[in-house]
């Protein structure tokens, strides 16, 4: 599916921006639209390989209850210190939210999508954390690892889904 190739490259590209918004001072709401086009992206790369009919495992059911709840409360822990940038984060926090339920029920033939997927929130989690509540210990260190783990998660995935798909096609 060759759409997929170009759907994850320009998503790539968007989170590159996205990284230099954040690392140039005042220009944060930049770095924030960048990703939830990113996310919105991999939204749209994830609901274009689901299985239809749609019927998602127990487990991936429950692990998606638990990625809204999370969110969910999440959100409400951050709401008292956004002041200004609580519609836009709200925002973000349901785009990523949306974006990883649907790489838990996406189709992809590894388990790399959906892990990639939650590390990215874990990497924002973070990152919000760091920035909105008080400093995190080692706050860059793990934002760092979680964000490239799951962007390079993500990307492997859908790329060695598509690899073995044509391989078999092929043989």
């Amino acid at each position: 599916r060759p759409a997929d190739g170009w759907i994850l490259g320009v998503a790539l590209s968007f989170s590159c921006l996205g990284d230099l918004f954040l690392a140039i001072k005042g220009t944060f709401l930049l770095g924030l639209a960048s990703f939830l086009i990113t996310h919105l992206l991999y939204l749209a790369l994830f609901m274009r390989n689901w299985r239809r009919p749609l019927r998602p495992s127990g487990r991936r059911l429950a692990t998606s209850i638990l990625v809204l709840l999370f969110s969910l409360f999440y959100s409400q822990w951050l709401a008292p210190t956004l002041g200004s940038l609580a519609l836009p984060v709200t925002l973000y926090i349901c785009a990523i939210t949306v974006m990883v339920v649907a790489g838990l029920w996406s189709s992809f033939s590894v388990s790399w999508v959906w892990v990639g997927a939650m590390l990215f929130l874990v990497s924002d989690a973070i990152l919000a954390a760091d920035r909105f509540r008080g400093k995190v210990p080692f706050a860059g260190f793990l934002i760092w690892s979680t964000y490239y783990l799951g962007q390079h998660g993500i990307a492997l995935g859908i790329v060695h889904s598509h690899w073995s798909l044509s391989k078999k096609a092929l043989t």
